[in-house]
């Protein structure tokens, strides 16, 4: 039989090994205790290296070279403070020794601690962890212990015909990590959604207290859940995202310079503080690497100091040696009393060794639970007697058990998922679990943790953090801002030079205008429009006047509303471009939501504050270069209604992306569902049919299409009431296409509505739609 080794467990670590926790004086080691103050001027000396300019073209220090420089000064001090008079003048040090004053003065301080610290200092060792220290402690460092009680938990959703989880119970507590095991579909995830709070639970039976205590209201106040994918914002650096997450997730009224101190010692805490200014990135923008994201992902969950963490497959693509340096930041975590649980799958013996308790499953049973260094000896111990191999990795040896993978010895097959389970509920393990939940249920239980509010911010403060963080997201997109630029003035171009000098009826003669005022006479019994003498191509209600100059101003007509169309479709189909980003925002959305950093409704406007100003800008050069180019009509008020029906087609577009992308399942699929529903919107938009020749079945399309209601606005602008026009009898022009009976400012208030019944429908469908795991 064969134990993990214990001196790689949590319970007996080496000696040398110094785990000092940050924002704490360093506790009571190997290290002379010097007491904060000096401990603070010693490390404030060793730490003017970062100081001094470095040579061009020279890299940014890492993080192991800060520390070697830091023993290298330290060791220094102490060597010159065993020559030094702690009491010697500082013109007198300057003049015996090239070192700076304040140097000198740190080396008579730690003379006069005594030989002995100085001598230690002496000899530090590579291996020896340097105190964090911190000039003001932040009091929530140290967590309220929270123990987490689950009795006889069974898991059964609705649409499942069995049992997820079925009668697990276990206990974990403060200053402890406990690893969720077992082999694909043994349960393990499902078990942490559970306990997280990430499952209804109405589907859930059995006891789960927290301190004796039902999950409360508050309950994401006091935990956090790190998920296997690592989603951020790919053009902020590590420091601006850590920085974001501070300011959503510390309570609202914390000194600034208790926010900005533990942004400090997260960096450090996690190793990242080198790369604090480098872009996060993502698989097209190059960024951190991926044991680099995984620890900003812990850090982005755990900077509101939690008192439970979760993680699910923290180590999931990684190497292990990063996997251990991972799990071991984490493990500095768990040791600020916290409680730390993670579903983990194939640790290497060193990362398995960071845990005090493994949780094995199989099936949606418990088969083992208890501590890491007694796994192996419980599963090679009668009556299993699996034979385990010295040096093998125990964490794989454990799982291939669970999942029926070995035979043990004395039998031809291994044993099932159930006879684990039977055999587990028969052991000495499960027997001192009961009585530890026994002795904890009984006793009176602490007060449960409490808030003054669900949240740790105001949704102002959200509102605000999130436009911060939207905006430079745009604005670090220039990519993105040229492509929507050059898309736009290339578009009004385009457009503008194909109709250019097309919709210009001077040519107008005095036969066509008898023809057209004939043709006027007959819509008194004839309820089609006149336009269709205009426009042969679109209506042939009636005969079409054979003067060729009134044939070009038919056809001049019909060329102002088809560009007039074709304006409103550009305007409005250019926002599919950005439902892939809309998608990627949604993924990171639920993720934050979800972990209690901010509501929906600061959401939702500020993506629409974030927008606006990119909005309005391209409606205004798109508008000022083919508006003109057309040669619409010049006037003021003309040209600034058509800006704004430019502008309002641009957010109906924009908002009705924004909600394709909160119902759809994937960008693939609401890039397929947009140009097929403008298919539909176009259709009703009164041009290609007209209005009142729509089938009475059909009567209620026009009214929801919004396309309908942009270019009934153009039309109207363009053809109500303008002087050159006016013996083209313009309303019934207006009547024959259905927009009669409509100002232009009743056109604006309904797209208005439109964009207004989109943004609510989205932000129901963020609110109560979920895709994927968040």
């Amino acid at each position: 039989m064969a134990d993990v080794d214990e001196g790689s467990s949590r319970g007996e670590r080496k000696s040398s090994e110094i785990r000092v926790p940050p924002l704490r004086p360093i506790r009571q080691n190997s290290l002379p205790d010097l007491g904060s103050e000096l401990w603070t001027t010693l490390l404030d000396e060793a730490d003017r290296f970062h100081d001094e300019p470095t040579e061009e073209g020279s890299n940014t220090p890492t993080a192991e070279q800060i520390q070697r420089t830091r023993k290298n000064r330290l060791r220094s001090l102490a060597t010159l403070g065993q020559a030094v008079s702690p009491n010697a003048d500082d013109a007198v040090l300057s003049v015996t020794s090239s070192l700076p004053a304040s140097a000198l003065r740190a080396a008579g301080s730690l003379r006069a601690a005594g030989s002995t610290p100085t001598a230690r200092l002496q000899n530090i060792s590579d291996s020896d962890e340097l105190p964090v220290l911190s000039d003001e402690k932040d009091e929530q460092w140290d967590a309220v212990g929270v123990e987490i009680i689950g009795r006889d938990i069974i898991y059964k959703p609705p649409a499942v015909d069995r049992n997820l989880l079925q009668n697990v119970t276990f206990f974990l507590g403060p200053h402890q990590m406990c690893a969720l095991m077992g082999a694909s579909g043994a349960g393990k995830s499902t078990l942490l959604d559970v306990v997280s709070g990430r499952k209804d639970d109405a589907d859930v039976t059995g006891t789960l207290t927290f301190n004796g205590h039902p999950r409360n209201k508050y309950f994401k106040r006091i935990s956090a859940y790190v998920m296997q994918d690592d989603v951020f914002i790919p053009t902020l650096t590590v420091a601006e995202t850590l920085k974001f997450a501070a300011s959503l997730r510390i309570a609202e009224g914390t000194p600034k310079k208790v926010r900005d101190q533990r942004l400090e010692m997260m960096l450090d805490m996690l190793g990242i503080d080198h790369i604090r200014d480098n872009i996060v990135g993502d698989q097209s923008l190059r960024g951190i690497s991926g044991g680099q994201r995984k620890r900003l992902s812990i850090g982005v969950e755990i900077i509101g100091l939690p008192n439970i963490i979760f993680l699910d497959e923290p180590t999931s693509g990684l190497d292990s040696e990063i996997s251990f340096e991972v799990m071991d930041a984490v493990r500095n975590i768990a040791d600020q009393n916290r409680t730390v649980c993670a579903t983990i799958h194939q640790p290497s013996p060193e990362t398995f060794g960071l845990f005090d308790h493994i949780l094995l499953m199989a099936h949606g049973m418990v088969v083992y639970f208890g501590e890491t260094k007694d796994v192996i000896r419980f599963f090679t111990s009668p009556p299993y007697q699996y034979v385990y191999a010295e040096g093998s990795n125990p964490a794989d040896f454990i799982v291939k058990v669970a999942g029926g993978k070995f035979v043990p010895l004395e039998r031809d097959q291994p044993f099932s998922a159930k006879d684990l389970d039977e055999l587990y509920k028969q052991s000495v393990y499960y027997n001192d679990l009961q009585m530890t939940i026994n002795d904890r249920m009984t006793g009176t239980p602490p007060a449960p943790l409490v808030f003054a509010s669900e949240l740790a911010t105001s949704p102002l403060l959200q509102l605000y953090c999130l436009y911060w963080r939207g905006l430079a997201k745009t604005l670090r997109d220039t990519a993105g801002l040229k492509t929507t630029f050059i898309r736009t003035v290339f578009g009004a171009l385009l457009m503008g030079s194909l109709f250019y000098n097309q919709i210009d009826c001077e040519k107008t003669t005095t036969a066509c205008a008898e023809a057209l005022n004939r043709a006027d006479s007959d819509t008194h019994d004839n309820p089609e429009s006149i336009m269709s003498t205009l426009c042969c191509d679109a209506t042939s209600h009636l005969p079409t006047p054979n003067s060729s100059d009134c044939q070009d101003c038919q056809e001049a007509v019909y060329n102002r509303f088809s560009v007039l169309f074709f304006a409103a479709l550009f305007k409005m189909m250019g926002n599919m471009d950005a439902i892939p980003n809309l998608c990627n925002d949604r993924v990171l959305f639920y993720r934050e939501r979800s972990a209690g950093a901010y509501l929906t409704l600061p959401y939702m406007a500020t993506m629409t504050i974030v927008w606006l100003p990119l909005l309005i800008s391209t409606c205004a050069i798109f508008s000022a270069i083919f508006y003109f180019l057309i040669g619409f009509y010049q006037t003021g008020e003309a040209f600034m209604y058509f800006l704004l029906i430019m502008f309002l087609s641009q957010s109906t577009g924009f908002q009705f992306a924004q909600l394709l992308a909160a119902i759809c399942p994937s960008s693939q699929v609401a890039l397929s569902v947009f140009p097929a529903s403008f298919i539909f919107f176009n259709v009703f938009a009164g041009f290609l049919i007209h209005i009142p020749d729509v089938p009475v079945y059909w009567s209620w399309a026009p009214v929801v299409s919004f396309a309908r209601w942009a270019i009934q606005g153009l039309i109207i602008n363009e053809f109500e009431d303008q002087p050159q026009l006016r013996w083209f009898a313009g309303a019934d022009v207006l009547q024959s296409y259905g927009f009669d009976g409509y100002t232009k400012w009743a056109t604006v208030y309904y797209m208005a509505g439109i964009i207004l019944f989109f943004q609510l429908c989205t932000q129901l469908a963020l609110s109560y739609i979920r895709h994927g795991k968040a």
